[in-house]
């Protein structure tokens, strides 16, 4: 078997996958596959040179580095200033196709030599009058909609709030809206404003279904399980497809169902789906859905929106804002009084759209038809399977501080990575270091990067560079601990569920229960690092301890004659932030010390604390 056979056998079976890394593994070692070390550069190219899709990526124009860095790039010797950046923010906006700026070039040549008449005659058999018609069916094929169901108009917000006038229509004891936790903000907004300006409280009316605690995603069986005990109060269930800040899926076909069958109007913001992700609304009977094209469509910075209407609601009688664009085409222009809507989703149009913006996008929607959305979905979950592959096997998460919040299955996910920094202070050098290196990616304070890789233009030899930069930053910004570049060593493991550690392990005094050696961070090997946990019973944290750990064990000097500089993690439930007292204080969550003897480190944590989870992170200064 082929590696482009197999690709095409993981097309069909894609559903069937639930983890990236045995994927990754099986194009590795198999008997019929044999890429190489997937830890090499070879094996990324081998993957590239199996891509069907990698002549596409010259459809598209790839910054060079000089141009998205300051301009002092030239004094860095890591890069050269006249290559390609690494650009996986497609995510935030999309790279530019080249034929948009054709199409937009033959527009203005239309315009300059035509003026008016460019409406009903146009050289390029594109008339004005019928600009969005170019777009339609394009679009309607990317999110598995037929071209009646669609509109391209306006933008997302403003998109959001024509719609909600027609589907959020509360009544006596059916008004309340349902969205996911950390909604992106201006859906929010829109929301909120939608509640207050039918009279209802938002903090009534507005249902926020949250991840479970210690959790960064939300199970849509919660989603569900939310619906099913609010339904019958519940007028709209609004989601995102794709959360804009972790990058989940959600699983529109079953929350659509439940949400119906409590009677429930059912829609959904594509704005990170669209593009990303197989979509199949209409099959899905989703009521209605809305999005932007600048991110994965590329339509450009600020481009024309879209709307989903369900071919079921095509002649509705729901009250609408409605404007003469929506009206019949074929008595558009006889400027009559009684507005007659065009059926289907192009009857909520209001004004005519931007010529400009919607050739854009246009520009983009023909890269899009040479492939399916299924074949993109196959290699994005090879590249984004990969990056989190190279990430876990090259980035240990106990040495370097970071924690991946998106779904590790792949079905669960679209083309996005979300990473988290434990230490907040060292986001910003993580940040500023990837783009110093020519590496453009997403930030989200305070402490969360986005990473994208787009199947239409990235590769997979980005993204083993990408991890090679990632690592020599980490490694950079660790050296910044305590404003030394002397640091030796960074230790520190987390430990759900205290009780259970202290069980397994003899307790110590101070409150302190349990302290072990673990491998060598840099080289997995040896036993040289130090862990310890909190009492369950004591609200001390006593580090005296730590004068026990001599050269015999670790293979450094005693303590004693050390600096420390620690900083951790609470994971908590607490009345009150925790009262911490020490040499130098902090807030709860994230802080630094340094004693001058291990001894003095004492710290207590007010009673008003429900004790789940502590991170602590020691770095040994020689």
């Amino acid at each position: 078997m082929s590696s482009s056979q197999f690709f095409k056998e993981l097309t069909l079976h894609l559903h069937e996958h639930d983890d990236a890394k045995d994927t990754i593994l099986k194009l590795a070692g198999s008997e019929f596959i044999k890429l190489g070390d997937p830890l090499s550069i070879e094996f990324a190219k081998n993957l590239d040179n199996s891509d069907e899709l990698k002549e596409l990526r010259e459809e598209f124009v790839i910054p060079k580095i000089c141009d998205v860095v300051s301009k002092d790039c030239g004094n860095n010797d890591n890069i050269n200033p006249d290559e390609e950046c690494i650009y996986f923010c497609g995510n935030s906006l999309g790279l530019s196709p080249r034929r948009s700026r054709q199409l937009v070039d033959e527009e203005f040549e239309v315009w300059s030599k035509t003026g008016v008449f460019g409406h009903f005659q146009h050289k390029y058999n594109r008339p004005w009058v019928t600009i969005d018609e170019t777009v339609t069916s394009l679009t309607a094929n990317l999110i598995g909609a037929k071209p009646i169901e669609v509109a391209i108009m306006n933008t997302l917000t403003t998109n959001l709030h024509l719609l909600m006038v027609s589907f959020y229509t509360p009544i006596s004891g059916r008004y309340k809206i349902l969205i996911e936790d950390k909604v992106f903000p201006s859906d929010q907004y829109a929301v909120e404003s939608q509640l207050k300006f039918h009279g209802y409280d938002p903090a009534e009316a507005l249902i926020t279904v949250k991840p479970r605690p210690g959790e960064y995603t939300i199970e849509d069986a919660d989603i569900i399980e939310q619906i099913e005990k609010e339904g019958e109060k519940i007028a709209v269930v609004l989601l995102s497809a794709v959360h804009y800040y972790n990058g989940q899926y959600f699983d529109i076909e079953k929350i659509s169902k439940a949400a119906h069958e409590k009677g429930c109007i059912v829609g959904f913001d594509l704005a990170h789906a669209i593009g990303n992700v197989v979509l199949n609304l209409h099959d899905w009977s989703v009521d209605f859905a809305l999005w932007c094209s600048y991110k994965y469509l590329n339509s450009g910075p600020g481009g024309i929106a879209g709307i989903f209407v369900h071919e079921k609601h095509a002649n509705n009688t729901h009250p609408r804002f409605t404007g003469w664009w929506g009206h019949d085409k074929e008595t558009r222009f006889d400027m009559n009084k009684e507005f007659k809507p065009i059926e289907g989703a192009a009857g909520y149009q209001l004004s005519n759209p931007s010529v400009l913006n919607t050739v854009s996008l246009l520009g983009s929607l023909q890269v899009f038809a040479k492939t399916s959305m299924l074949t993109l979905r196959t290699k994005s979950f090879l590249l984004t399977g990969y990056l989190e592959f190279l990430i876990t096997a090259k980035l240990n998460p106990h040495q370097y501080d970071y924690k991946i919040i998106t779904p590790r299955d792949p079905r669960r996910r679209g083309a996005q990575l979300s990473i988290l920094l434990i230490h907040e202070e060292q986001f910003e050098r993580v940040f500023n270091g990837l783009m110093a290196r020519g590496v453009v990616v997403d930030e989200r304070k305070p402490n969360c990067i986005r990473i994208a890789p787009v199947p239409l233009y990235n590769t997979f030899c980005e993204v083993w560079k990408f991890l090679e930069i990632l690592k020599d930053v980490f490694d950079s910004s660790a050296g910044d601990v305590g404003n030394t570049n002397n640091l030796v060593s960074n230790y520190w493991k987390s430990y759900n569920g205290v009780r259970r550690i202290m069980d397994r392990k003899g307790k110590y005094p101070g409150g302190i229960c349990g302290w072990e050696h673990l491998g060598n961070p840099e080289t997995g090997a040896g036993k040289d690092g130090i862990t310890f946990f909190p009492s369950h019973q004591s609200s001390v944290l006593d580090f005296s301890f730590l004068d026990q750990v001599t050269s015999r064990k670790t293979g450094i000097p005693p303590l004693r004659s050390c600096k420390i500089f620690f900083s951790f993690h609470i994971n908590a439930k607490f009345k009150n932030n925790p009262d911490l007292t020490g040499p130098r204080t902090a807030n709860a969550g994230d802080g630094t010390r340094a004693p001058k003897e291990p001894s003095q480190a004492k710290f207590e944590i007010g009673s008003n604390l429900t004790l789940d989870c502590i991170v602590i992170r020691i770095a040994i200064i020689l």
